[in-house]
């Protein structure tokens, strides 16, 4: 229960956010089954198809100029939806040397495995602009207080990078179906971590039923559910901070949408956050409450 508050910055308890992680599951599932279709193709085809050579690239420089268009393309938009009244770090993409980081998907990271082409834009946004690169190299030239820059909250940090993802649309990406898919795609491992962490932390669940509650949302990847398995084991309650961080700042969007109707400004919101440095994430409501 503690590290669930300390994770998130929240005051949700075990048993809250494994429901909230069941109905992220069943949304996500949704979402996939929507493109499913959209795309005329039943179950079995669909995930033969999505399965073919075509989307896995295993040459680290055809990976890298990928990365560089889906910069460029987010370059020329960020204005639109992000406060760009500052000096933005050039963000430089090269392939990373470090194994420890080998199980996380990202091109940081990509060594012996193909690289599924259809997370390049969800992975950009998150790690890279206007995700944990924005979000750091602006809060770095705030001037806050002093008692203010001790903070570091990963539901603000992990969620404001996972919140963007839902809006690539924003700034120029997502232009295919399959680009919305490789968002989903991962995020149906991020929902059903949620339930899993609880149940394995909480409820003491052991290997098999954690493994069966895998296999129930996600056949066919026993090998990223081992290290899924492996990583809540080792990390408790860290996995809750992407999805419940970005589910607050989804709500704050769509009320202040609603609240101020036509004078709603995008960039305006997204730099009220983002001024708060990297509050409990908790705490972001009372902001927009003044």
């Amino acid at each position: 229960r503690y590290l669930v508050k300390k994770w998130t910055g929240t005051r949700m308890t075990p048993d809250e956010i494994f429901e909230f992680g069941l109905e992220e599951v069943y949304q996500v599932k949704a979402e996939i089954k929507t493109l499913q279709l959209g795309m005329g193709l039943d179950s079995s085809t669909f995930y033969q198809y999505i399965d073919e050579d075509k989307f896995f690239l295993e040459d680290s420089n055809q990976v890298a100029a990928l990365f560089s268009e889906r910069q460029q393309t987010v370059l020329e938009n960020l204005d639109k939806a992000y406060p760009m009244d500052w000096k933005l770090p050039e963000l430089k993409i090269a392939r990373g040397r470090d194994e420890a980081l080998a199980s996380a998907p990202g091109y940081y990271n990509l060594f012996d495995y193909p690289f599924n082409v259809r997370q390049l834009d969800w992975l950009f946004l998150h790690e890279g602009n206007p995700g944990h690169h924005f979000q750091v190299s602006y809060t770095s030239q705030l001037d806050l207080p002093a008692y203010r820059t001790q903070f570091f909250n990963a539901g603000f940090s992990e969620g404001w990078a996972a919140y963007v993802e839902y809006h690539g649309e924003d700034i120029g990406l997502y232009e295919t179906p399959y680009d919305y898919l490789g968002k989903w795609e991962w995020d149906i491992v991020r929902s059903v971590r949620i339930p899993l962490d609880v149940g394995i932390n909480y409820y003491g669940w052991n290997e098999e039923t954690a493994m069966a509650f895998w296999k129930k949302y996600i056949p066919n990847q026993d090998e990223i559910a081992q290290r899924e398995i492996d990583r809540i084991r080792r990390w408790p309650a860290q996995v809750h901070t992407y999805k419940v961080g970005a589910a607050i700042l989804q709500k704050l969007r769509k009320k202040e949408r609603k609240r101020l109707g036509k004078d709603f400004d995008l960039v305006a919101f997204h730099k009220k956050i983002l001024d708060q440095g990297r509050i409990p994430i908790g705490l972001l409501p009372m902001v927009f409450e003044r």
